[in-house]
């Protein structure tokens, strides 16, 4: 049977790496020493082992901790992965565990080839399934843009509410200026990325899908809008290849002139992102890394390489959070409404400048597939701050923003 026998030193150490011998594409069990008789309260002998996988040659095997099943449980593991074939694309220390800790829970009560199955299943926004239909595109430069894949007709409507909630004059969508004004006026927009040193309360607006509604007249009005809405989210869900469901996050952002440029960050989250302009405009822009250079997927490496690849791709930016290094670029490309600018969230970016004196608003939909809003925007300062190869990720703190 596969997997290598013999005592594997330390839990998560250099050297139990170094003993791997894990097939690119496969998820491998390794028995940790030899059987161990049934302890008291066991009724049959015991086995530690642990998971591996390597989908690339060049990476190293993510590992997964050591636990002890019985041997006949750690047997029926070690099958149900050999039926389960390759996997295609990069996995996380946390789907291993997840094939674990299901098997655990279920008690020999469910064939293991289904749960293998399930935990994919549930994995299917975290890695392997992660891009979807862009699989194979959207990492050649960060980003995929789909023309004209909606009527204009309800981005009119969504961007009349958008101007309201972002207190924008309909037509000319300039900023709506009333003296004397309480905050608590404004109280449903975000400030995005307010606690950057550069930006803090002169940075984009945002407001939520949900608050955007509550500027749609109650009956008619409001159920168009949310129609509208539910329009683009479909059409992103089936450019992307994934679900309406998994559409974790909605909202209107809004910059116009004598706002605070936005600078290179990386989202929370390393998931699928999506642009959907309400007024032709420039889209976000993206880093263009020197020659040769290969982006990651960052959610499927370890701490200490991700750390050292962040610290990497930051050092390729200017200090001013703006420009670029020698041998470096950006690209960014004009949209118009009815586009759809699909992209990764952990490839480096960051909105267009603010319009200029006299220009109207940039207003786009901005949303994302995913998990929950936990974590916090990384910026060049983070990026840099990073440890080195055994060190962990070194994020600020700070709460998710858009853009």
């Amino acid at each position: 049977m596969p997997g290598k026998k013999g005592r594997i030193a330390g839990s998560y150490g250099k050297v139990k790496l170094k003993m791997l011998d894990t097939p690119i594409g496969f998820i491998t069990l390794h028995r940790a020493g030899n059987e161990l008789v049934a302890g008291k309260g066991q009724t049959k002998p015991q086995q530690r082992f642990f998971l591996s996988c390597k989908t690339s040659p060049s990476d190293a095997p993510l590992v997964s901790k050591t636990r002890r099943f019985s041997v006949e449980r750690v047997q029926q593991i070690e099958t149900a992965l050999l039926l389960k074939g390759p996997v295609t694309a990069a996995l996380t220390v946390a789907d291993l565990e997840g094939i674990i800790s299901s098997t655990l829970a279920t008690a020999g009560k469910e064939d293991l080839w289904n749960l293998v199955r399930k935990n994919f299943a549930k994995s299917a926004m975290n890695n392997h399934n992660l891009f979807g239909k862009l699989k194979g595109k959207i990492m050649e430069k960060g980003f995929v843009v789909e023309e004209k894949k909606l009527k204009k007709d309800g981005l009119e409507l969504i961007l009349k509410y958008g101007a309201r909630a972002l207190s924008l004059e309909p037509k000319g969508l300039k900023p709506i200026v009333v003296k004397g004004q309480s905050k608590m006026a404004n109280a449903h927009m975000e400030v995005v990325h307010k606690d950057h040193p550069k930006i803090k309360g002169r940075g984009m607006r945002s407001v939520t899908a949900d608050k955007l509604l509550e500027f749609a007249e109650a009956g008619e009005p409001r159920v168009a809008l949310e129609s509208a809405l539910e329009v683009v989210k479909a059409a992103v869900a089936n450019v992307v290849g994934h679900s309406v469901a998994d559409i974790n996050h909605l909202s209107v952002l809004g910059s116009w002139h004598g706002m605070a440029a936005q600078r290179w960050h990386l989202d929370a989250l390393s998931v699928v992102g999506f642009l959907v302009p309400l007024v032709a405009c420039w889209s976000t822009t993206f880093l263009r890394p020197f020659d040769g250079f290969k982006w990651r997927l960052t959610s499927a490496m370890h701490e200490g390489p991700r750390a050292d690849f962040c610290k990497k791709v930051f050092e390729m930016t200017a200090t001013d959070g703006l420009g670029v290094v020698a041998g470096c670029g950006y690209e960014r490309v004009w949209l118009e409404p009815g586009d759809i600018l699909s992209f990764y969230t952990h490839w480096v970016h960051r909105a267009p400048e603010p319009p200029g004196p006299g220009e109207p608003a940039r207003v786009v939909l901005f949303g994302d597939f995913g998990k929950d809003d936990s974590g916090g925007a990384q910026f060049r300062a983070d990026g840099l701050a990073q440890r080195g190869p055994t060190g962990s990720v070194v994020t600020g703190g700070r709460k998710r923003k858009r853009g």
